[in-house]
């Protein structure tokens, strides 16, 4: 190959790259972020409603999530 197909071919996946970028979920590699913050959504329901039968709901969601078997 030459030297101007070279430099075309670079800018050429450059340019796919940054398109193809947008199309990737943004936390594909982040399972553990994403449990964290299913965690915390889960911590925030249970505080803002102060019922018996949501804590319990919640509580079992967290277990579920963190793999905890009763």
């Amino acid at each position: 190959m030459t030297l101007p197909q070279i430099v075309s071919l670079l800018a050429a996946a450059a340019v796919a790259a940054m398109y193809l970028r947008d199309l990737l979920p943004a936390n594909l590699f982040a399972g553990e972020a994403q449990t964290l913050t299913h965690i915390r959504n889960v911590l925030a329901i249970r505080d803002a409603y102060k019922t018996p039968e949501v804590a319990t709901r919640c509580n079992a969601l967290m277990e579920a999530l963190l793999g905890i078997k009763p």
